[in-house]
């Protein structure tokens, strides 16, 4: 009996300790649904009475002060989007155009902050250094079809060195902005490469400007000079452009090599030869080319024998039918074997 007594006693202690474990368990879990209903009581009220003004909602456990971070829980359970610093806007808000950088839909590209102009050898050479010049200016600058037209004012034949002293368009009606931080780095960027006595000429130049007006000499300014520099007679100027084309030559059965020189070659003339010396001077190139003998020996037979005129057009109509031949067979036989060929 007294051993039942024991471990009846016993048992009502420990149902005890169970009862007030239990009801621990139920406050700590009635606590946070408390919290809820609070919150939730509270959003109820500010739905019914709207208020003016920023109400800042309950700040829960975990949730993050900081904005732009990753989604917080929220005090009902869910998650928030994330916040950024970035405006956003619908399709048809006038804004929407902007873009996350804060750029304004009119706002253009943006210039280089420097030019890089290379070096010319000769007199031959400086007809395509100043294309290469142009091409370097209007790709560096935020407008480049502007900045373009802008550079090429120095190649106007009523312009002089005065001309050039505002960086504005000079030849143009419409009120167009000019380039003045791009006419500063042409300026740089010329003396960079300028040497020898043709540097004194710009330093003669630079003095005078300084004091009396107070600038630097201009980028298109020192680009005129350098233009007057190579700049020759009607009589030297046709002379060089003969003996541009004379200097193009076929080698090595390489005809398509050659078809691109000779057409860059006559582009960058200022002047076109005749017909009669493009003629004379294709030909003599033509010849050295194995796999156009046959059709050079029709080309003079309908010269010798049927009374037809030499004609350049037909040169070039002849290469332009043989490299387009030539490159059909280069991929028929690619097709046909499976594996790439060189191209002739």
């Amino acid at each position: 009996m007294e051993v039942d007594k024991q471990l009846s006693e016993q048992q009502s202690v420990r149902i005890a300790q169970l009862q007030e474990e239990l009801f621990r368990m139920n406050q700590s879990y009635d606590e946070p649904q408390k919290i809820l209903e609070q919150a939730q009581d509270q959003t109820n009220r500010q739905s019914n009475h709207p208020q003016t003004g920023t109400v800042e909602p309950p700040f829960c456990a975990g949730q993050s002060s900081l904005e732009g971070t990753a989604p917080t829980p929220q005090c009902d359970g869910t998650a928030s989007r994330p916040t950024d610093h970035f405006n956003i806007a619908s399709p048809d808000d006038d804004t929407a155009s902007c873009s996350s950088s804060g750029r304004s839909p009119t706002q253009q590209g943006k210039e280089a902050p420097s030019l890089e102009v290379g070096r010319w050898s000769d007199a031959r050479s400086f007809r395509h250094w100043m294309v290469a010049t142009r091409k370097e200016i209007a790709a560096k600058s935020a407008r480049p079809e502007a900045a373009m037209r802008w550079i090429l004012e120095v190649s106007s034949p009523s312009a002089d060195f005065e001309t050039f002293r505002s960086s504005e368009f000079i030849f143009s009606h419409d009120n167009e902005e000019g380039f003045e931080t791009l006419d500063a780095k042409l300026a740089s960027a010329l003396l960079n490469i300028i040497s020898g006595d043709f540097t004194n000429r710009i330093f003669l130049r630079e003095e005078p400007a300084h004091k009396c007006h107070s600038i630097s000499l201009k980028g298109r300014q020192t680009l005129w000079m350098v233009t007057q520099h190579f700049k020759l007679n009607k009589e030297d100027g046709s002379l060089l452009q003969i003996n541009e084309l004379i200097r193009v030559e076929l080698q090595n059965n390489n005809l398509r090599g050659f078809d691109t020189i000779w057409d860059t070659t006559i582009a960058a003339l200022e002047n076109q030869p005749s017909e009669d010396l493009l003629e004379n001077l294709h030909l003599k190139q033509l010849s050295k080319c194995d796999f156009l003998a046959v059709p050079l020996q029709i080309y003079h037979a309908s010269i010798n024998h049927q009374g037809e005129s030499r004609s350049y057009q037909k040169l070039k109509r002849m290469v332009t039918i043989e490299l387009a031949h030539r490159t059909q067979e280069f991929h028929r036989k690619n097709l046909d074997s499976g594996h790439p060929h060189k191209r002739c």
